[in-house]
């Protein structure tokens, strides 16, 4: 293996973080770049046995359109900083390029590599990427003209949409179990604070029904209740076996006597 792979389990997050120029603290989130490489043995290719490759962490994803890479290692030392930097094990990108595939060929839009970019502008032209970009993040969040670049701008916008719901707190004190301010919520907040509002908007957008069964599939039958007061929403659910409704901010000893007193 002469690349060094993907160890962590949420590479993909990272994805849409760089779309929006926090791919670094995404990754420093993890732990840094050690928490994210290759955690075996390392190959070369090099005659010296002694001399490894450099370590190199590759993220690419393929959208229905488009296809994207980044590929990042460890830093160089930059400006005037004498001896090892502090921000040592923060990640650099070294290449980056996002390309169309087509039936015969691919066709590439932005290519970076070795401290040089090339992009190609909305006349199919290639043309040097003139523009400053940072060394820690994407080229898609550093677009400051992207009606020149559509093809970019379409990726960044889509990656700017995707959600991945895999680190909600449950604890009391957790967001989602209290009332938060809602307005009408098309996409889940990373956290979830806003899931009565979203759920109240799945409902009044005309998927009543669709969500009603859901809840009683995934709850043995339970029902969904939503209440909103002065813009403050709050979730919980309705069950048989309770006469009371259990809100959100119910723990496990509240349902224990609310059974008791039932």
């Amino acid at each position: 293996m002469d690349r060094a792979r993907v160890t962590f389990t949420t590479p993909f997050p990272c994805l849409p973080r760089a779309a929006e120029g926090r791919l670094a603290r995404a990754i420093a989130a993890e732990g840094g770049m050690p928490s994210i490489m290759w955690a075996g043995q390392r190959q070369t290719r090099s005659a010296s046995p002694r001399k490894s490759d450099p370590v190199r962490v590759r993220l690419s994803v393929k959208t229905q359109m488009y296809s994207y890479e980044l590929v990042c290692g460890l830093p160089r030392t930059h400006g005037p900083v004498v001896g090892k930097s502090a921000f040592h094990l923060h990640p650099e990108v070294k290449e980056e390029r996002v390309w169309l595939e087509t039936t015969d060929r691919e066709v590439t839009f932005f290519q970076r590599k070795a401290g040089e970019a090339w992009i190609r502008d909305e006349d199919g032209r290639r043309t040097n990427y003139s523009g400053e970009m940072l060394p820690t993040e994407s080229v898609l969040s550093q677009l400051r003209e992207p009606h020149l670049y559509p093809g970019l701008s379409a990726l960044r916008q889509e990656m700017g949409q995707w959600r991945f719901y895999h680190h909600f707190r449950t604890d009391r004190d957790s967001a989602m179990r209290h009332p938060q301010p809602g307005v009408r919520t098309l996409a889940l907040d990373h956290d979830g604070r806003d899931l009565a509002a979203a759920l109240q908007t799945i409902e009044e957008i005309g998927f009543a029904e669709e969500m009603r069964e859901a809840v009683s599939e995934a709850f043995a039958d339970a029902s969904l209740f939503i209440s909103h007061s002065n813009a403050a929403f709050e979730v919980g659910l309705h069950t048989r076996e309770l006469n009371r409704r259990a809100s959100s901010r119910m723990g496990p000893c509240d349902i224990s006597a609310y059974w008791r007193l039932s």
